[in-house]
């Protein structure tokens, strides 16, 4: 792998001496998966030049929920040895793994996942398989159907709701989004120097609106709901975008979700909480290692 000033790219060819795999990830992708690469989509079906090559970016949400790139690749094809090299150089340029890693249904990709990131877990895009169902409405007793029961554990959102997953498997779909924005940038019919230049606007892009964000942030502050101190210092600590999400938690805390028992257990404290109509739910706080769970699980998501 050649690195130039944190830039890092290698590049795999076949007995023809044709490109075959590509890896690249430049200091500011690398910087973000630092920050925010605890989770990880990994999205190969986009095709992006007029030499059909699968453009198959590693993306995740940064601190103000906002897509960004973690590193990119480009490959001829979605062998199991292709991706077994894209994902090791993944790996070696970022010094790790991701705690989890999300990706499509593609059997292949779910063994190499397995075999080279052997630490990560992985679930598959719930979008992805709810739209082919509805492609194929009716076909009940399909074999595809029988199938998509079988791994259930790996994208019904019941089976790994103790996850976090960064906002990654919420209703808008996180391979729609990154299909969505690169669509605006890149050309199915460019060669690989018109993709390039267009990729690096599309960074560019990501890194202006990031900055944009950070400077609203900085420069003003969220208007106040509740008369309380802890929401004025999570305004201190979340971005604008997270903030009113906790604002509305605090709301909801206050007006729809009163605390109808406590029970104390020596360090562990169980405060059973009433979720408007919704059964009861259970805050569980541990005074000793000053750690909160919370059997909803609402954020994980």
């Amino acid at each position: 792998m050649n690195s130039a000033l944190l830039f890092t790219f290698d590049y795999e060819v076949n007995k023809n001496d044709q490109l075959r795999c590509l890896f690249w990830a430049d200091p500011t992708s690398r910087r973000n998966f630092s920050l925010f690469g605890d989770v990880v989509s990994f999205d190969a079906t986009y095709r992006t030049n007029k030499y059909s090559m699968i453009f198959s970016p590693f993306t995740g949400k940064n601190n103000h929920g906002k897509l960004v790139t973690f590193g990119t690749t480009l490959m001829s094809g979605e062998d199991a040895e292709c991706y077994s090299w894209i994902l090791q150089k993944f790996k070696d340029c970022m010094g790790g793994s991701p705690s989890l890693i999300i990706i499509d249904q593609d059997l292949g990709l779910k063994v190499v996942v397995r075999q080279v990131l052997s630490d990560t877990k992985y679930r598959l895009y719930f979008e992805v398989i709810w739209n082919e169902i509805m492609v194929e409405f009716g076909l009940a007793n399909d074999s595809w159907f029988k199938t998509l029961y079988d791994i259930r554990e790996d994208w019904v959102s019941a089976y790994f709701r103790d996850l976090p997953m960064s906002g990654l498997c919420r209703t808008t779909s996180i391979s729609e989004s990154v299909n969505s924005f690169y669509s605006k940038f890149l050309r199915s019919k460019s060669n690989l120097i018109e993709f390039l230049m267009n990729f690096d606007s599309a960074l560019d892009s990501q890194i202006h609106t990031h900055a944009y964000l950070d400077s609203v942030d900085e420069s003003s502050m969220p208007q106040l709901k509740m008369p309380f101190v802890f929401e004025k210092h999570a305004t201190t600590d979340y971005t604008r975008n997270k903030i009113y999400e906790v604002q509305k938690e605090i709301e909801d805390a206050c007006y729809v979700c009163p605390v109808c028992n406590i029970l104390e257990n020596g360090s562990v404290v169980v405060l059973e909480v009433k979720d408007g109509f919704s059964a009861t739910n259970k805050v569980v706080h541990n005074k000793i290692e000053d750690s909160t769970t919370y059997s909803y699980l609402k954020f994980n998501l």
